[in-house]
């Protein structure tokens, strides 16, 4: 394993309770979402917005229920609480103000999956994959492993992929991710579910074209790999498992596993790529974050700074940094093999 640095060039904390999920909107901006007190007795949510290198804390935004999650691109940020609601923060010098706002009533702690049909996200074309609400479980009851696509436009659901067929015994969606493939330009929603599967959604065809179990517990974070011919997945069952993904096949060919990484002794909240595709992270519930080399699946680096379990990674678009977020409530900022510097230049063969 690497030598690392023993310590984060940077610790943030903003007070603001349990750090759920971290996003860079740029190498130099990087939102944070919590969840916590907000007022005696009421659990509430915040998204922090932060600039680097400094790490000064530029504003905190209220959420009227705990934060699950945040997403950034470009200028603006999109935050996921508690209550179903998703609301799109435009980030103004060092403030951020509400644009928009969907009212899902989707009462889980799944992520969305961000829809991009265009470059800028402060279309009104923007859209989100939440778990649905209306079937299952009924109404509220967040027991769905179904989902629904939100239109911010229309501040309804644009589609939902229920067609009939019965999902429920795949348990509640954990995670949703959404991938264009270049090759062939097919759309497709990729969600980690609670029994421990894997399901592929078709945005083309209109159905789920595969339901593979990869893992013996939940399914917390699933990541889409470059091109799409493969995927990562963590789980509370201690193991990331690197799978192939073929749409040309049928079944339960269509996701195949290949390799499983056993992590420590506890669970993985998320797995992270970086963006040049050399390098993946993992947010471990042993306090650790753990560093891989994507080609060859090795471990490059543990990093330990939080003293509580790790919920969140991310990379910055520059390769050049890496957050990690933890229930200790803080976030550390790492300088892990920088692609630009040649003196950790990975395998040249990557």
């Amino acid at each position: 394993m690497a030598s690392v640095p023993p310590s984060p060039e940077l610790c943030l904390k903003a007070r603001a309770g349990v750090v759920s999920s971290v996003c860079f909107a740029s190498p130099q901006l990087l939102a944070t979402s919590h969840h916590g007190v907000a007022t005696k007795g009421s659990e509430g949510g915040v998204v922090a917005l932060w600039t680097l290198p400094t790490g000064r804390l530029l504003t905190k935004a209220q959420l009227s229920a705990g934060a699950i999650y945040a997403s950034a691109t470009g200028e603006c940020v999109l935050s996921q609480d508690r209550n179903g609601t998703v609301q799109l923060w435009d980030i103004r010098g060092a403030s951020i103000v509400e644009s928009a706002r969907l009212e899902t009533q989707c009462n889980t702690m799944c992520r969305f999956a961000m829809l991009l049909p265009n470059a800028d996200l402060t279309s009104q074309d923007l859209m989100v994959a939440m778990p649905a609400t209306r079937f299952g479980g009924g109404v509220d009851s967040g027991e769905s492993s179904e989902v629904e696509v939100w239109d911010f436009r229309s501040r309804d659901v644009a589609f939902s992929t229920n067609n009939g067929g019965d999902e429920s015994r795949h348990g509640m969606c954990m995670h949703l991710s959404y991938k264009e493939l270049p090759a062939t330009g097919r759309r497709i929603i990729v969600r980690g579910c609670e029994d421990g599967s894997v399901g592929v959604w078709d945005c083309t065809a209109a159905r789920w074209i595969a339901n593979t179990k990869l893992h013996q517990d939940a399914v917390l974070s699933v990541a889409m790999i470059a091109g799409g011919q493969r995927g990562l997945s963590c789980s509370a069952d201690k193991t990331v498992v690197a799978w192939a993904l073929d749409l040309s096949r049928e079944g339960s060919e269509v996701c195949q596993p290949k390799t499983t990484i056993e992590i420590g002794q506890r669970g993985v909240g998320e797995v992270a790529l970086r963006p040049d595709q050399k390098l993946f992270a993992v947010a471990s519930w042993d306090h650790r974050v753990r560093v891989y080399n994507l080609k060859t699946l090795k471990p490059l680096a543990l990093l330990k700074y939080h003293t509580n379990s790790v919920n969140a990674v991310a990379f910055s678009s520059d390769n050049g940094t890496l957050a990690s977020g933890s229930a200790d409530e803080s976030v550390a900022i790492w300088r892990c093999y920088p692609a630009r510097e040649k003196k950790v230049q990975l395998d040249e063969d990557l």
